[in-house]
């Protein structure tokens, strides 16, 4: 299975990387760098449409199937 967390750079999202990227592929998103994270992390601002469209074309097979 594969998981987007957005917001992975934070409290919340990095608990939740850490959980669930054990298990599965995770793929988090978030505005600032994250350098503590151990999955694939992306630094995007998702209120942005062509940050989205970039990530999305970017990941094809990580995060459309």
């Amino acid at each position: 299975m594969k998981i987007l967390i957005t917001g992975a750079g934070g409290m919340l999202g990095s608990d939740l990387a850490k959980v669930l990227g054990v298990r599965f592929d995770v793929l988090g998103v978030g505005r600032r760098e994250a350098p503590h994270l151990t999955v694939r992390y992306f630094k995007a601002d998702l209120s942005r449409a062509e940050a989205i469209s970039s990530l999305t074309r970017g990941n094809r097979g990580s995060i459309a199937n």
